[in-house]
């Protein structure tokens, strides 16, 4: 049951690391370009939110 939680804890991490990561690379990228256009031009695969943020 521990270790199955604590698994389930690693899980939820990983995916709130990626989404934090995207988030940053998201906000790096607006502030270098400062233009809406070329944000949208910005792509990177979006990882699934965390249900619980």
């Amino acid at each position: 049951m521990y270790t199955k939680s604590l698994s389930m804890f690693e899980e939820k991490a990983r995916e709130i690391i990626a989404y934090i990561k995207y988030k940053v690379a998201t906000l790096r990228e607006i502030i270098q370009n400062q233009t809406v256009s070329e944000i949208h031009t910005f792509k990177l695969p979006k990882p699934r939110k965390p249900q619980f943020l």
